[in-house]
């Protein structure tokens, strides 16, 4: 009994501490009507730019990391369920320097269509230059422009076959970037 609290006590601090992994990531299969890229959140401070290059030199099986795209309500129902952040966690939404403003000019990281959205009420609204995707769990996954040097604590990225990694690390080297 006493081992099992060691361990519990050893997890807790674990879960607490910045800059560390939640869990290994997750599959959304096909057979469950899913893409079968594996999402995954990382946890520590960082800003937008930083979690992007960042999330470019993760490889998962294979698979190279980028900030997660949300192509569709399947998707975005999916990461919600499945993806726990307890706060506003960055995305791989961007949009153009100079775009029409408010909503003009919004691009993936992956180049992916931009056709589905979900804004929360009043979103986009370029507050103070905001031009970087932030997903919102705590609103039931909405969307808000928020700027590309905001720290957020929470990044969620997506593996798949079709990124290409600029450099090959493991998870553990890219804690240097969340402190």
């Amino acid at each position: 009994m006493r081992r099992i609290r060691w361990w519990l006590a050893a997890a807790l601090v674990l879960i607490c501490i910045p800059g560390l992994a939640l869990g290994f990531p997750k599959q959304w299969p096909a057979g469950e009507g899913g893409n079968d890229h594996y999402y995954f959140v990382y946890v520590g401070e960082i800003s937008w730019t930083d979690a992007d290059d960042a999330a470019q030199t993760l490889v998962w099986q294979g698979l190279t990391g980028y900030l997660a795209t949300i192509t569709s309500p399947e998707e975005q129902a999916w990461i919600l369920e499945n993806m726990v952040t307890m706060g506003d966690t960055w995305i791989g939404g961007y949009q153009v320097q100079g775009a029409e403003e408010p909503d003009g000019g919004w691009r993936w990281v992956t180049d992916e269509a931009w056709q589905y959205t979900n804004w929360a009420d009043g979103q986009p609204d370029n507050d103070a230059e905001a031009n970087r995707l932030v997903y919102m769990p705590e609103m039931d996954g909405m969307w808000a422009d928020v700027p590309a040097d905001l720290l957020m604590n929470y990044t969620l990225i997506e593996f798949d076959d079709d990124a290409v990694a600029t450099e090959v690390t493991s998870f553990s080297a890219v804690k240097a970037l969340y402190r």
